[in-house]
């Protein structure tokens, strides 16, 4: 897990009911990539997301979407229909070897196949490369 000032308030707060997962979405020609449907993250409270940069490879091998891609797009998160967070920078929850303040969220019952990351379609890599994005969340609900 990430390490920050936010990160050890949560834990302060909620213990051992603190979580991480990792979802992955590939880039396509549309500009647009839907979340998978996590059902880890299903009707849970989000409290923070980050987007590790540095990391070329996925666990199986798979590229990572390249710095200028993930500068250039946006996330949509949702909740049952209801915009929550909308076309906001990925690179706002960047975070580095550096810098690795993870952004708070406060997301109830969020709805991961409803949230996307919008990107230029001129910016679009072949083969086709990953965003790996990291959610923490609350266990128990």
């Amino acid at each position: 897990m990430a390490s920050n000032s936010y990160l050890v308030e949560l834990s302060a707060k909620y213990g051992s009911e603190i979580r991480e997962t990792r979802i992955r979405a590939t880039t396509n020609a549309r500009g647009v990539v839907y979340l998978p449907d996590n059902g880890v993250l299903r009707n849970k409270t989000v409290l923070g997301m980050y987007y590790r940069d540095g990391v070329d490879i996925t666990e199986d091998g798979s590229p990572v979407a390249n710095k200028n891609l993930h500068e250039n797009s946006f996330i949509t998160l949702r909740s049952n229909n209801e915009i929550l967070l909308e076309k906001t920078p990925l690179a706002a929850f960047v975070i580095t070897d550096t810098e690795n303040a993870v952004k708070p969220l406060y997301i109830e019952n969020l709805t991961p196949d409803q949230c996307t990351i919008e990107f230029s379609t001129t910016l679009v890599p072949t083969p086709a490369e990953d965003y790996l994005l990291t959610f923490i969340f609350l266990a128990k609900e």
